[in-house]
């Protein structure tokens, strides 16, 4: 597996060249997707993004932490990371 760290706010693309090389490359791994959810949110949270995302042909799968306990939290997305092959973008959202 190789990964692919996104936080919210922390990579402002500023062209639409470069915007277009990351989708390309993306759809052409065969890239998927996984959302990891802060503290005071749940993995629906990004259900709308997904569809969206999934209507663009990409594989996407949102982490549901159980938000006991950071180490709790840390093994649920693991165990997600784990199961998945090929290319990973982690998303952290809020």
């Amino acid at each position: 597996m190789t990964l692919l760290l996104l936080t919210t706010g922390s990579i402002n693309i500023s062209t639409q060249t470069a915007k277009s090389k990351i989708t390309n490359t993306l759809a052409e791994n065969k890239t998927t997707l996984v959302f990891v959810h802060k503290l005071r949110a749940d993995g629906s949270s990004c259900l709308k993004v997904m569809t969206i995302l999934q209507a663009k042909g990409y594989s996407t799968i949102a982490v549901q932490n159980p938000t006991n306990s950071l180490e709790d939290d840390v093994g649920a997305s693991k165990r997600c990371l784990d199961r998945i092959k090929g290319l990973v973008v982690l998303v952290s959202y809020t």
